[in-house]
């Protein structure tokens, strides 16, 4: 695929308190990388900047930004974010996303701008999945705005303020096989079994 490149801002949430994992698993060891570390590079083909939100001292080449609300939710972040961004075009993953696939992030863009939606977001089975996204970044900070105004704290809640385009998982598929920009780290076992995909992923190559 072309990369899309082009006035692409990168947004990585990196708040949370961690607690399933017992320890903070941004900083947890990948293969002689960190996990956030990881997924910034996984993001960086794909965009212009990279903010990471709430998360000081992160690699050369991003910019830090802290979050306003800590652990009251991604959706405070994601508002941190968009306030930063200067790009119409806005990636969203999450830190603990080490495996995200650059080219399902371009079919996210591409989406977006080949149609009217203001949010482009993968389908995972049945249900569409909040991250990775690309959104339109005006339309979002005004929802984002109004569903934190409104008490809400969650994705999904916003994304229901926006017009959304799920991309079939048949397409991204295509590009993923293995479903790894749907892997994120929540737990050691999780941390487990990124590392053997990526293990995967280096003996194929």
């Amino acid at each position: 695929m072309t990369p899309t490149r082009i006035g692409v801002t990168g947004v990585v949430l990196a708040g949370g308190r961690s607690s399933r994992f017992g320890a903070s698993k941004l900083d947890a060891d990948l293969d002689g990388m960190t996990v956030l570390d990881r997924t910034i590079d996984r993001l960086r083909p794909v965009v212009d900047e990279v903010f990471v939100v709430g998360r000081a001292g992160s690699r050369p080449g991003t910019r830090c930004i802290d979050d306003p609300q800590p652990f009251e939710g991604p959706l405070a972040g994601l508002a941190a974010g968009l306030e930063k961004a200067a790009s119409e075009v806005v990636i969203v993953v999450g830190g603990d996303m080490p495996l995200v696939e650059p080219d399902v992030l371009r079919l996210l863009v591409d989406r977006l701008r080949g149609g009217t939606c203001t949010v482009a977001v993968l389908q995972d089975g049945s249900q569409p999945r909040p991250l990775p996204m690309a959104l339109t970044c005006n339309e979002a900070r005004e929802a984002a705005s109004a569903a934190i105004a409104a008490g809400e704290r969650s994705l999904r809640a916003f994304l229901t303020r926006l017009r959304v385009a799920i991309v079939p998982e048949r397409e991204w598929r295509v590009l993923d096989p293995e479903g790894n920009s749907l892997i994120d780290v929540d737990t050691p076992a999780d941390l487990a079994r990124a590392g053997a995909r990526l293990r995967d992923l280096g003996s194929c190559c």
